[in-house]
Protein backbone atom coordinates (compact mmCIF):
# COMPACT_ATOMS: atom_id res chain seq x y z
CA UNK A 1 0.00 0.00 0.00
CA UNK A 2 1.48 3.47 -1.30
CA UNK A 3 2.09 5.66 1.68
CA UNK A 4 -0.54 8.31 2.16
CA UNK A 5 1.93 11.92 1.51
CA UNK A 6 -1.46 13.88 1.65
CA UNK A 7 -1.96 16.15 4.60
CA UNK A 8 -4.60 15.01 7.07
CA UNK A 9 -8.12 16.54 7.18
CA UNK A 10 -7.20 17.00 10.87
CA UNK A 11 -3.71 16.89 12.19
CA UNK A 12 -3.69 14.57 15.21
CA UNK A 13 0.01 14.78 16.07
CA UNK A 14 0.35 18.49 16.04
CA UNK A 15 -2.48 18.60 18.21
CA UNK A 16 -1.59 15.99 21.15
CA UNK A 17 1.82 17.81 21.04
CA UNK A 18 0.41 21.49 22.19
CA UNK A 19 -1.60 20.30 24.42
CA UNK A 20 1.44 18.34 26.49
CA UNK A 21 0.90 14.99 24.57
CA UNK A 22 -0.54 12.28 24.58
CA UNK A 23 -1.61 9.71 27.47
CA UNK A 24 -2.76 6.50 26.75
CA UNK A 25 -5.57 5.56 29.15
CA UNK A 26 -7.18 2.91 26.74
CA UNK A 27 -4.39 0.38 26.62
CA UNK A 28 -7.17 -2.40 25.33
CA UNK A 29 -8.83 -0.25 22.76
CA UNK A 30 -5.27 1.34 21.42
CA UNK A 31 -4.42 -2.89 20.95
CA UNK A 32 -7.35 -3.04 18.21
CA UNK A 33 -6.45 0.59 17.05
CA UNK A 34 -3.07 -1.05 16.10
CA UNK A 35 -4.57 -4.46 14.32
CA UNK A 36 -6.92 -1.90 12.29
CA UNK A 37 -3.80 -0.29 11.25
CA UNK A 38 -1.34 -3.67 10.96
CA UNK A 39 -3.42 -5.88 9.48
CA UNK A 40 -6.38 -4.73 7.87
CA UNK A 41 -4.98 -1.06 6.22
CA UNK A 42 -2.57 -2.83 3.45
CA UNK A 43 -6.32 -4.57 2.70
CA UNK A 44 -7.93 -1.36 2.23
CA UNK A 45 -6.62 -1.67 -1.41
CA UNK A 46 -5.62 -4.69 -3.27
CA UNK A 47 -5.41 -7.31 -6.71
CA UNK A 48 -8.41 -6.50 -9.14
CA UNK A 49 -9.41 -9.82 -11.33
CA UNK A 50 -8.40 -8.27 -15.19
CA UNK A 51 -11.55 -10.27 -16.45
CA UNK A 52 -14.89 -8.13 -15.51
CA UNK A 53 -18.56 -9.81 -14.50
CA UNK A 54 -20.88 -7.50 -14.76
CA UNK A 55 -24.05 -7.58 -13.64
CA UNK A 56 -27.23 -7.56 -15.60
CA UNK A 57 -28.42 -4.25 -14.27
CA UNK A 58 -27.37 -1.43 -11.91
CA UNK A 59 -30.48 -2.48 -9.59
CA UNK A 60 -28.84 -6.12 -9.50
CA UNK A 61 -25.05 -4.80 -8.40
CA UNK A 62 -26.64 -3.00 -5.69
CA UNK A 63 -29.07 -5.75 -4.50
CA UNK A 64 -25.49 -8.11 -4.36
CA UNK A 65 -23.64 -5.80 -2.90
CA UNK A 66 -26.63 -4.81 -0.14
CA UNK A 67 -27.16 -8.63 0.64
CA UNK A 68 -23.01 -9.40 0.66
CA UNK A 69 -22.75 -6.98 3.30
CA UNK A 70 -25.48 -7.66 5.27
CA UNK A 71 -24.46 -11.64 5.29
CA UNK A 72 -20.77 -10.32 6.10
CA UNK A 73 -22.19 -8.95 9.16
CA UNK A 74 -23.47 -5.37 8.71
CA UNK A 75 -26.02 -3.95 10.37
CA UNK A 76 -27.38 -1.07 7.39
CA UNK A 77 -25.88 -0.64 4.31
CA UNK A 78 -26.78 2.25 1.45
CA UNK A 79 -25.15 3.54 -1.82
CA UNK A 80 -24.46 7.23 -2.85
CA UNK A 81 -22.72 8.88 -5.69
CA UNK A 82 -19.90 10.40 -4.25
CA UNK A 83 -20.02 14.39 -4.54
CA UNK A 84 -17.63 17.04 -4.86
CA UNK A 85 -18.97 18.53 -1.12
CA UNK A 86 -18.14 14.26 0.49
CA UNK A 87 -14.11 14.77 -0.13
CA UNK A 88 -12.13 16.59 1.88
CA UNK A 89 -10.38 20.01 0.42
CA UNK A 90 -6.66 19.06 -0.65
CA UNK A 91 -8.29 15.92 -1.22
CA UNK A 92 -9.24 13.59 -4.49
CA UNK A 93 -11.35 10.74 -4.88
CA UNK A 94 -11.38 8.76 -8.67
CA UNK A 95 -14.19 6.85 -7.98
CA UNK A 96 -18.12 7.56 -8.48
CA UNK A 97 -19.84 5.49 -6.11
CA UNK A 98 -19.81 4.91 -2.22
CA UNK A 99 -21.05 2.01 -0.16
CA UNK A 100 -21.93 2.89 3.33
CA UNK A 101 -21.94 0.55 5.45
CA UNK A 102 -22.78 0.46 9.49
CA UNK A 103 -22.58 -1.66 12.40
CA UNK A 104 -24.30 -1.33 15.79
CA UNK A 105 -22.35 -0.55 18.88
CA UNK A 106 -23.83 -1.98 21.78
CA UNK A 107 -25.74 0.55 24.02
CA UNK A 108 -24.44 -0.96 27.67
CA UNK A 109 -21.61 -0.01 26.66
CA UNK A 110 -22.24 3.51 27.11
CA UNK A 111 -23.49 4.07 30.06
CA UNK A 112 -20.75 6.09 31.23
CA UNK A 113 -18.61 8.28 28.50
CA UNK A 114 -16.15 8.42 28.29
CA UNK A 115 -14.54 5.44 29.94
CA UNK A 116 -12.77 2.12 29.36
CA UNK A 117 -15.50 0.80 28.20
CA UNK A 118 -16.38 2.86 25.97
CA UNK A 119 -13.48 3.45 24.12
CA UNK A 120 -12.91 -0.58 23.87
CA UNK A 121 -16.48 -1.07 22.26
CA UNK A 122 -15.95 1.77 19.75
CA UNK A 123 -12.35 0.35 18.61
CA UNK A 124 -14.34 -3.15 18.62
CA UNK A 125 -16.66 -1.81 15.54
CA UNK A 126 -14.21 -0.25 14.01
CA UNK A 127 -12.53 -3.06 13.70
CA UNK A 128 -15.67 -5.01 12.66
CA UNK A 129 -16.25 -2.25 10.14
CA UNK A 130 -12.87 -2.79 8.41
CA UNK A 131 -13.83 -6.40 8.34
CA UNK A 132 -16.79 -5.79 6.60
CA UNK A 133 -15.63 -3.24 4.69
CA UNK A 134 -12.94 -5.45 3.00
CA UNK A 135 -15.49 -8.34 2.62
CA UNK A 136 -17.24 -6.12 0.27
CA UNK A 137 -14.28 -4.27 -1.43
CA UNK A 138 -12.67 -8.08 -2.01
CA UNK A 139 -15.98 -9.51 -3.66
CA UNK A 140 -16.16 -6.81 -6.17
CA UNK A 141 -12.12 -7.16 -7.01
CA UNK A 142 -13.22 -10.89 -7.58
CA UNK A 143 -15.74 -9.57 -10.16
CA UNK A 144 -13.01 -7.30 -12.25
CA UNK A 145 -14.04 -3.74 -10.43
CA UNK A 146 -11.83 -1.75 -8.64
CA UNK A 147 -12.76 -1.44 -5.11
CA UNK A 148 -11.42 0.64 -1.98
CA UNK A 149 -12.04 0.92 2.16
CA UNK A 150 -12.25 4.47 3.13
CA UNK A 151 -10.58 4.37 6.06
CA UNK A 152 -13.11 4.76 9.08
CA UNK A 153 -10.43 5.03 11.87
CA UNK A 154 -7.75 7.32 10.57
CA UNK A 155 -7.15 9.26 7.24
CA UNK A 156 -10.00 9.30 5.07
CA UNK A 157 -10.53 11.29 1.99
CA UNK A 158 -14.53 11.37 2.40
CA UNK A 159 -16.94 12.59 5.18
CA UNK A 160 -19.02 9.77 5.99
CA UNK A 161 -21.65 11.23 6.89
CA UNK A 162 -23.13 12.65 4.29
CA UNK A 163 -22.93 9.55 2.66
CA UNK A 164 -24.95 7.78 4.63
CA UNK A 165 -27.17 10.59 5.08
CA UNK A 166 -27.97 9.85 1.33
CA UNK A 167 -27.70 6.50 1.07
CA UNK A 168 -30.64 6.26 2.88
CA UNK A 169 -28.96 6.12 6.63
CA UNK A 170 -31.43 8.24 8.54
CA UNK A 171 -31.58 11.55 9.56
CA UNK A 172 -29.04 14.18 11.18
CA UNK A 173 -29.85 14.94 14.67
CA UNK A 174 -29.04 18.18 16.43
CA UNK A 175 -25.68 16.36 17.83
CA UNK A 176 -24.48 15.86 14.55
CA UNK A 177 -24.53 12.76 14.22
CA UNK A 178 -27.27 10.56 12.06
CA UNK A 179 -30.49 8.82 13.45
CA UNK A 180 -31.14 5.74 11.75
CA UNK A 181 -34.46 4.36 12.25
CA UNK A 182 -33.42 1.17 13.56
CA UNK A 183 -29.87 1.97 15.39
CA UNK A 184 -30.75 5.10 16.28
CA UNK A 185 -27.45 6.83 17.08
CA UNK A 186 -25.53 4.04 18.43
CA UNK A 187 -23.99 3.15 15.29
CA UNK A 188 -20.37 3.84 13.31
CA UNK A 189 -19.62 4.09 9.94
CA UNK A 190 -17.37 2.72 6.86
CA UNK A 191 -17.25 3.30 3.72
CA UNK A 192 -16.16 1.28 0.50
CA UNK A 193 -15.60 3.42 -2.88
CA UNK A 194 -15.86 1.92 -6.27
CA UNK A 195 -16.91 2.61 -10.16
CA UNK A 196 -19.30 -0.09 -10.16
CA UNK A 197 -22.17 1.34 -11.73
CA UNK A 198 -25.11 0.79 -9.08
CA UNK A 199 -28.55 1.92 -8.58
CA UNK A 200 -28.61 4.66 -5.41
Amino acid sequence: MAENTQKPPFDWESWYEACGGRTDHTPEASKIVAKIYDEQAPQFTGFVESTTRPFESPDLASQFVKDFAIKAGAAAVGIARIEPGDIYEGRSVDESYAISIGQRMLWKHFQTVPSQESGVECCRVYYDLGEICIAVANALRERGYSARVEDPVGDSDLMHIPIALRAGFGELGRHGSIIHPDLGPLFRLGTVVTDLPMTC
